[in-house]
């Protein structure tokens, strides 16, 4: 499924529209909100840039399981290398 097209968004929102679907179709704008099509499609955007999103985390393991609970991003604190787990949820 391709990015979101509707009748009712403006110009503005018909032109952003048309941005993300040419840059990214995991994208989908709809009025003032931009969503994405799945949680997979955020984890990955998330990943991409994480670094820019968490500039006080490291990134560690993307979908790690531990004690049969699987996190979506495993993650540690650059200031105090405590571990942080992402749950992402769309």
């Amino acid at each position: 499924m391709p990015y979101l097209k509707a009748k009712h968004l403006t110009a503005n929102g018909k032109k952003i529209n048309q941005q993300f679907g040419e840059n990214n179709c995991k994208l989908i704008y709809s009025g003032a909100e931009i969503r994405f099509h799945s949680e997979k499609d955020l984890e990955e955007y998330i990943e991409t840039y994480f670094n820019n999103i968490f500039s006080d985390l490291v990134l560690v393991k993307r979908q790690y399981t531990i004690k049969n609970q699987r996190c979506d991003l495993l993650c540690y604190s650059k200031s105090n290398k405590q571990l942080v787990v992402i749950r992402v949820k769309k």
